[in-house]
């Protein structure tokens, strides 16, 4: 008895550390190890954002930290007042106070603030929320920074927030393992569900501990009307409305309408009525058909505009935006690009830490604003303590997650239950009085019917795609839905046969011209997420579109490979260049028509647009039996891909990455090779010992024999593996 009432003491004092507890001290005189350059931060996908889902305001609330103080000691007094047994044994969490000697970048203060304090409060929220009795003190949680944001790494990182364990992983565990005993039933259950629907919940932006990462932060305050889209105008685009997430309606979300309430009571009705639609507590909570029948009446274009549309009118392409001198800082910009990160994983809480402030962000849906907290102070900061404020903002993430899977689950069943009592009035009946379901007509019936395209001929739609100088890029997935779509001019000339005789040299980039007219551009709409993550960058599959003088459109399905960064773009250029010269050969296998190199005229992305090669071996592996490691083919597609390889060889051509992942078949049975960024042009080469084992590799890639292209282990290998019906290389 008297070592439980001890573990208890231990507890509690342990507990009020937490809660009294302030970062290290001299913060503020650190400095960086290393010189930095801010870069702009936005990028392509976010001039693209959904309007109804973008940033449009930034407000102050400053009771945003009394409130989450309120919370931390709330669920404190509430886990000690149900006497929970505390075992002798027990880990107690305690916040570090360690520092660095020095600061090399943001990330350097990501994972300083995590060692200090971010670990031990998600701790704590696991503990008071789902594993009360666990003795080891498990954190279900973590905060991962996201890999594909290099750019600007040295000055601004991102890191999630998120769901660090699931059902599967927790019956993985020893049936005798605490977390396993412990994490059961109903808590288990709630748990999963919130990490399927959001597996990430919270967005940190990290700064580095510097002067104009500091002013960066003083500066965030309430702005108006903020938006980012692209400059093109005249092209008519007609999306579909998404269906778009919803707020919590208690927690943070209620202090937030109350702190607007109080706001209404002192103005006038006169100047209330005008800000009505920017007010989040007359916005609607649930933002569904209600929402989007108020955007669509909004958003629907009058007769002289559709009149307008149907004469296909010129396309507006901005200049290019001019550069002078280096990149200033600007908080909106920081400000929008941390809120788009929290719009793709549908986060509420958003927060701006660079060491020695910070400042909490809270995301209302309903009014697409900002609400930003003062100004906080981790190191000297007293009321609230900086522990106690960080104890209640995980609490109060969680408990946002919680609630809105609660609230999702109940719109779910609901409008299930409304969809079971309208079943059956969607038919016609006949003449005996029976139900007949309507025919619907198939994709390309109405891909032809409805919108007057012709049925493209390959050779047709890929010379008109060959003279194309300007692509119209267009977004219309997940949260992106483009309002005017990006201009990207041609850098590089297509492969197709057309344009073959034109000399790489005797090439010369398109500048760019005041107006350009539909038989003048090529549209490219990506309706999906990314299909594949490179070495170099993103790849989608999308649709391209021409425009013909006889008023006939024409499309066909394409891939898109983005790279954004000089080093990836000089790769992408390349692999440009290895398709050309196979192309010039015109008797290559197995190689994709590739349309050209384009670039984005104001993010100067850059953009490699070919034909689809249908489905990595890998991920047909995956589909057939849930394994990728390696892969099966038949014995047409071992001879196909065997004619393939020897026939690049010819043109002297080494792919020097082959995988799984860059070998393809198509629904008609083709194999190609994809990304030959890493190839090499062995013109000089007096041997063929390179290309005898390239051909080596690939049987082995074919026959399950390998998965990878490292080639040291293969090079003086001097094994032959006959491919069934082949003879040796």
């Amino acid at each position: 008895m008297e070592q439980t009432d001890a573990s208890e003491d231990t507890f509690r004092n342990v507990l009020n550390g937490m809660l009294a507890y302030q970062m290290p001290g001299g913060m503020e005189q650190w400095h960086l190890e290393a010189e930095f350059v801010p870069k702009f931060p936005l990028t392509f996908l976010d001039y693209h954002m959904d309007s109804n889902l973008a940033l449009r305001y930034v407000k102050s609330l400053p009771n945003i930290s009394q409130y989450l103080a309120a919370v931390a000691r709330e669920a404190a007094v509430k886990f000690a007042s149900k006497n929970f047994r505390h075992h002798p044994n027990d880990n107690y969490p305690a916040p570090s106070s360690a520092r660095p000697s020095t600061f090399r970048d943001a990330e350097t203060v990501f994972r300083n603030y995590y060692k200090c304090v971010g670990q031990t409060a998600l701790m704590y929220a696991s503990k008071f929320y789902f594993i009360p009795r666990d003795p080891t003190w498990h954190s279900l949680f973590f905060m991962e920074r996201d890999d594909w944001d290099s750019e600007n790494e040295t000055f601004s990182v991102i890191v999630s927030e998120g769901f660090s364990v699931s059902r599967n992983s927790i019956g993985s565990l020893p049936p005798t393992h605490s977390l396993r005993v412990n994490l059961k039933g109903d808590s288990l259950a709630q748990l999963q569900d919130a990490r399927t629907r959001y597996p990430y919940f919270a967005i940190w932006n990290f700064f580095t501990m510097s002067a104009p990462a500091k002013a960066l932060l003083k500066k965030m305050r309430a702005t108006s009307r903020l938006e980012t889209k692209s400059r093109t105008v005249g092209y008519p685009l007609n999306l579909d409305q998404h269906e778009y997430p919803i707020d919590a309606t208690t927690g943070i979300h209620a202090e937030i309408s109350a702190f607007e309430a109080d706001k209404y009571s002192l103005r006038s009705r006169a100047s209330t009525r005008q800000e009505s639609l920017s007010r989040p507590d007359s916005c609607p909570i649930l933002r569904g058909s209600d929402l989007q029948a108020t955007a669509a009446i909004d958003t629907a274009p009058s007769a002289a505009a559709k009149k307008k549309n149907a004469q296909h009118p010129p396309v507006v392409v901005a200049a290019r935006p001019k550069r002078l001198g280096p990149y200033v800082p600007r908080h909106h910009d920081f400000l929008q690009y941390a809120w788009n990160r929290a719009v793709e994983n549908d986060a509420t809480y958003i927060v701006f830490h660079c060491g020695c402030y910070e400042r909490i962000g809270v995301r209302h849906r309903a009014s697409q604003t900002l609400y930003l907290s003062d100004l906080i102070y981790p190191v000297y900061g007293w009321d609230p303590a900086y522990g106690t404020l960080q104890l209640g903002l995980h609490l109060s993430i969680v408990q946002d997650v919680l609630e809105r899977e609660s609230t999702a689950k109940m719109c779910e069943r609901r409008l299930r239950s409304s969809r079971k009592r309208t079943r059956g009035h969607d038919h016609d009946d006949d003449s005996t009085g029976n139900h007949i379901a309507k025919r619907q007509k198939t994709d390309d019936q109405v891909t032809y019917l409805k919108t007057g395209f012709a049925s493209p001929t390959s050779s047709n739609i890929n010379d008109e795609l060959a003279v194309r100088d300007l692509a119209l890029f267009i977004l219309d997935y997940g949260p992106y839905r483009s309002t005017a779509p990006s201009s990207f001019l041609r850098t590089a000339p297509s492969c197709a046969p057309c344009s073959l005789d034109i000399k790489d040299e005797e090439f010369t980039a398109p500048t760019r011209q005041a107006k350009y007219f539909p038989t003048q551009y090529l549209s490219i709409t990506i309706s999906s997420a990314a299909v594949g993550h490179g070495a170099i960058g993103t790849v989608h599959r999308a649709t391209a579109e021409v425009g013909l003088s006889s008023g006939e459109r024409l499309k066909k399905t394409v891939i898109v490979k983005f790279a954004s960064s000089p080093e990836h773009q000089e790769r992408l250029t390349h692999e440009h260049q290895i398709y050309r010269h196979l192309a010039k050969a015109r008797d290559v296998e197995g190689v994709v028509l590739v349309h050209g190199l384009f670039q984005d005229i104001e993010t100067q992305l850059l953009a490699l647009v070919m034909d689809d090669a249908g489905t990595t071996l890998r991920k047909r592996e995956y589909a057939r039996s849930g394994e990728g490691a390696t892969v099966t083919t038949n014995t047409e597609e071992k001879r196909a891909f065997m004619k393939a390889i020897r026939s690049i060889h010819r043109t002297r051509v080494r792919h020097r990455d082959i995988r799984p992942d860059n070998v393809t078949v198509n629904d008609q049975g083709k194999v190609f090779f994809i990304d030959f960024d890493r190839a090499q042009i062995d013109v000089e080469s007096r041997t063929t010992k390179s290309f005898d084992n390239e051909v080596k590799h690939m049987k082995r890639v074919l026959t399950g024999r390998t998965e990878d292209g490292d080639y040291s282990r293969y090079s003086d290998s001097e094994a032959e593996y006959v491919v069934e019906g082949e003879g040796s290389p």
